[in-house]
């Protein structure tokens, strides 16, 4: 049975054996959970996720879905400095340990692309977002530039990489005119599917689901709600911001944006089942999730 190794930054609170106290505190990949629920049963290959976490003092193997997860400890800050030298390390020993025939690393933002196709191993790398397209539309912190010339290493070396878009793979193809690239979107969480839209009739309001920085536009809608036509409209703003400048905008902003902070799948649900549109006004975007 071929043996499938996956390195992601799966939230571990999603997993039984870790719990509430193991929710990241930002934004987090929501759209793979429901990978995982989606293989539960299957029987032709061996599923092993490998996740890196700093919440985790010694390493946790735990069995869930019929899936392996092999949760490895790292440290807070210095990773990628490092060019994620000790992170890989240990990656590469637990793909040795499986014998993994397949690794598919996830997005570059983070150690597991790198690890992917430094494995030695056939590697297949997913793409979120494609931060050496962000960076020349966006001003960044400096960790992510630094992450934006390692996706260009990361985007040469794959032998098979995959995109959310077809304009994704447009700039990844620009990247490296030889990549094997295939657009496979990512999955839902079923409570959207579940909701039917019944917008709010009394009160009008747009909604903007997305992190509160300057890459998703939100400094536009500010703008938009100050005019006088939209005074008896109202925009919900979920997700979280940090640093000077949200706090800035938040503070700045008109009366009639109501700025919620982050909520659970099952409570954004519920204002988009109210809401009388979804805005996303975004600068640089590989396929927002939210949209889907």
């Amino acid at each position: 049975m071929k043996k499938i190794a996956i390195l992601a930054a799966f939230p571990l609170h999603k997993l039984s054996s870790f719990g509430e106290k193991f929710r990241p505190k930002g934004h987090y990949a929501t759209w793979l959970p429901q990978i995982a629920e989606a293989w539960d049963g299957q029987r032709e290959l061996e599923i092993y996720w490998i996740v890196m976490s700093d919440l985790v003092k010694e390493r946790r193997d735990v069995r869930e879905w019929g899936q392996m997860f092999h949760v490895l400890p790292t440290s807070q800050s210095g990773r990628a400095s490092t060019l994620f030298r000790a992170d890989r390390k240990a990656i590469h020993a637990v793909l040795d340990e499986i014998q993994a025939d397949l690794v598919h690393g996830w997005g570059s933002e983070d150690v597991y692309g790198l690890a992917a196709v430094l494995s030695g191993r056939p590697n297949i790398v997913s793409m979120q977002g494609i931060l050496s397209y962000y960076a020349l539309k966006n001003r960044m912190p400096p960790r992510t530039y630094l992450q934006a010339i390692l996706e260009l290493f990361i985007l040469w070396k794959a032998e098979r990489v995959t995109t959310e878009s077809e304009w994704g793979r447009n700039v990844v193809m620009r990247r490296n005119p030889f990549a094997k690239v295939e657009v496979v979107e990512y999955g839902v969480q079923k409570v959207f599917f579940q909701t039917t839209w019944r917008p709010e009739e009394k009160n009008p309001f747009a909604l903007f689901v997305v992190g509160i920085s300057p890459r998703k536009g939100i400094q536009d809608l500010v703008k938009a709600f100050r005019d006088p036509k939209l005074s008896s409209s109202e925009l919900v703003v979920i997700g979280g911001g940090e640093g000077d400048w949200s706090e800035n905008l938040q503070k700045g902003a008109p009366p009639n944006i109501r700025w919620l902070g982050r909520k659970t799948a099952e409570e954004t649900a519920q204002y988009m089942e109210k809401a009388w549109c979804l805005v996303l006004p975004t600068r640089a975007d590989t396929s927002p999730n939210v949209v889907k």
